[in-house]
């Protein structure tokens, strides 16, 4: 069920914090104090944190200075967006401050998409890569403002927003293309689809060749967005107050992720969700039909121009 509240978030002081990185095999990284608990500080989801406590061992390096725990690094686009960014809320009152992050993978530095999601957010405080055991002298650690797949905290949704939605563009309509990305996460026709949806006075934008900003600016303002279930929704996190009208098409007759509810709701999106006829593509015999195609491709402009009120 989703979740959302107006309350404060919450932080916790922690003192003499250990910072563990991960052990191959061994254990995951992660943090250890009195009185700081694993909900605290790890990856949490419905049934609880999604890996085990790490290992007590003996510091090898210290920092006395006060810090603040940050969070996680994954490296999907869309989890480091809900998941490693729900501390958001509170990093961005503390600007010059120095952030703790962990790695399940131990990195030293940001990748190229997480420094582009810090940008925007004007996240640019001086970081620390847990590569070593470290002892720190005092942590805060606030709570997560987004918990997958069904908690999204009024505040940390505000505070995400940092983008302000002029008033819809007429007539703007956004098709959120995956034709052209490399997986089967999408249908096999689609650029037919897009053919038609062409005709009928859609972009067709393909998020993946466009800088985060450039997104940003093509969604704002639009009137209706649309197009096939994945994390290039996940950016309207980042808009305050989106007034476009969304359309998700589900893959394969599921239902949505429930984060795609989740996000609508905390963000008031007027937001459906569509499940089109499909069909599965014989690949060959020994070979999973995995892929799928659209049993009639034109009917996606019909179906959004019924959404649009033509």
């Amino acid at each position: 069920m989703f979740q959302s509240d107006d309350r404060e978030l919450s932080t916790t002081w922690a003192r003499k914090v250990l910072a563990v990185p991960a052990s191959e095999g061994v254990t995951d990284a992660g943090l250890i104090a009195e009185g700081l608990s694993i909900e605290q500080w790890a990856i949490v989801r419905t049934h609880g944190p999604i890996f085990d406590p790490p290992v007590a061992c003996e510091p090898t390096l210290s920092i006395d200075a006060p810090v603040i725990f940050a969070g996680w690094t994954p490296t999907h686009f869309g989890h480091f967006l809900l998941e490693g960014l729900a501390r958001v809320w509170y990093l961005r009152k503390w600007k010059g401050a120095q952030i703790v992050w962990l790695a399940r993978n131990n990195r030293a530095s940001y990748d190229p998409g997480h420094r582009k999601l810090l940008d925007v957010l004007e996240i640019h405080n001086p970081p620390i890569f847990i590569t070593e055991p470290t002892l720190f002298k005092l942590m805060v650690v606030p709570e997560p403002g987004y918990r997958i797949p069904n908690y999204f905290s009024e505040q940390h949704a505000r505070a995400m927003g940092i983008v302000v939605a002029p008033d819809p563009t007429p007539g703007k309509r956004v098709w959120l293309s995956r034709s052209k990305l490399n997986d089967r996460g999408g249908f096999a026709n689609e650029a037919e689809a897009e053919a038609e949806l062409e005709r009928n006075g859609w972009l067709i934008y393909h998020p993946q060749e466009h800088p985060l900003p450039e997104q940003l600016d093509m969604l704002k303002d639009a009137e209706q967005i649309a197009g096939v279930e994945g994390s290039a929704f996940h950016t309207l996190i980042l808009i305050d107050n989106p007034k476009a009208r969304v359309s998700v098409f589900t893959r394969r007759g599921e239902a949505v992720s429930p984060n795609m509810i989740t996000i609508a709701r905390a963000k008031r999106l007027d937001q459906e969700e569509i499940n089109e006829s499909f069909e599965y593509i014989d690949e060959g015999e020994g070979r999973a039909k995995s892929r799928v195609r659209w049993t009639d491709p034109l009917n996606i402009a019909r179906v959004l121009d019924r959404r649009n009120g033509a």
